[in-house]
């Protein structure tokens, strides 16, 4: 842990404001709220409720956050905040959120150290996005980004807050207990998307991949929400019988058996946090091969270690590649420790939970001594 100077006998009472608290947070923001020493309130417009109905403890409600000009949102009680009762704030790094910008202003004139929490980059983030988010980060003491390669590059590009990074995970303790052993020669010749099948997602290359003769022995799986119009899109190509369509999940345990059905998970556009989900089943990564186009997760896929990469929107090499990988068991073997390595060390919610924890205590001390976090 690092050591900060805040006396141990005064929790740090730390205040995140959010849009909205997604399922994928609960157990985060449950793991911090464990965490002694540290007084946590989330506020947010919505949470997912516990499967007993109630509301987490540290969860507290604010209103919805609405468009009030283009470009420009503002959430509903965010600057009205009592912050008599914070040593730490977190708010989201959204450019557009004008209300944090207020509430920002807010905290630094009584002396309450802000730390800006979001992506430096995303999929396609080009210099102005950059821009305009390091000149909002000057309203803060310092910043945490998704992934340590955002952390590194804020630095490259000149940016003088302290800044760290919490390796964006999922909590991986139901997984564990789920997931089979993996032996690529055992399993089926066939690769797993999983996520929303989005414009972003390009999901059509892989339909016309799966349709070229190169992979006509591979099979795909698909979890999420197929509109009638791909699985049309599929029959159309003549690939359909090999695609097995198993919708939405959300549930783990329906999740597990088919990502242990499974050789490999192929995500043929921007792809994100699927990834570390993918990972965590212990599956090899393909993906395509311009990180700048992809959400920060892609930090946690490395080529020739996880997984390969195809050429960018080039279905040719997309199938070749398919049909390689999948024809390799103990290439797949390797990559698969690797995976699961990656996110045991790395990109899971405790992990994160623990940097998270060490980054507002930093943070808050440095604000004591007037020095860095």
């Amino acid at each position: 842990m690092i050591e900060t100077g805040i006396p141990t006998s005064n929790d740090l009472r730390v205040a995140v404001l959010q849009n909205h608290v997604p399922h994928y947070r609960i157990a985060f923001f449950d793991s911090i709220a464990a965490t002694p020493g540290i007084d946590l309130n989330v506020h947010a417009a919505r949470v997912t409720p516990r499967a007993d109905g109630s509301d987490p403890d540290w969860f507290r409600r604010l209103g919805e956050t609405r468009s009030v000009a283009k470009g420009i949102d503002w959430q509903e009680g965010a600057t009205a905040l009592d912050l008599s009762s914070v040593d730490v704030l977190v708010l989201s790094a959204t450019i557009r959120t004008a209300s944090n910008l207020v509430l920002a202003r807010r905290a630094r004139k009584r002396g309450i150290p802000v730390i800006w929490w979001g992506h430096y980059h995303s999929a396609g983030s080009r210099g102005l996005a950059k821009g305009l988010r390091r000149i909002m980060y000057r309203l803060g003491a310092a910043v945490l980004f998704y992934t340590d390669d955002e952390a590194g590059q804020y630095g490259a590009d000149g940016g003088t807050l302290p800044a760290s990074a919490l390796n964006n995970g999922i909590d991986t303790r139901e997984i564990v207990a789920l997931r089979a052993p993996y032996d690529a020669a055992t399993r089926p010749r066939r690769a797993m998307f999983i996520g929303r099948l989005t414009e972003k997602s390009r999901f059509d290359l892989l339909l016309q991949a799966l349709a070229r003769p190169e992979a006509a022995s591979v099979e795909l799986s698909v979890i999420g929400d197929a509109p009638d119009a791909i699985r049309a899109r599929a029959e159309t190509l003549g690939c359909a019988d090999r695609v097995l369509w198993h919708g939405p999940r959300f549930i783990e345990a329906e999740i597990a058996p088919i990502a242990n059905d499974a050789r490999v998970f192929v995500y043929p556009g921007a792809v994100g946090l699927s990834l570390v989900h993918a990972m965590a089943y212990g599956l090899p990564v393909m993906v395509h091969d311009s990180r700048a186009d992809h959400m920060p997760e892609i930090a946690a896929f490395a080529a020739g270690t996880t997984g390969v990469t195809f050429a960018r929107e080039d279905v040719t090499d997309l199938a070749r590649q398919l049909a390689a990988l999948t024809d390799d068991p103990e290439r797949l073997k390797a990559y698969s420790r690797a995976a699961l390595d990656t996110v045991a060390t790395r990109f899971n919610t405790q992990a994160m939970a623990a940097r998270f924890c060490d980054w507002v205590r930093a943070t808050a001390g440095a604000q004591q001594t007037g020095g860095p976090a």
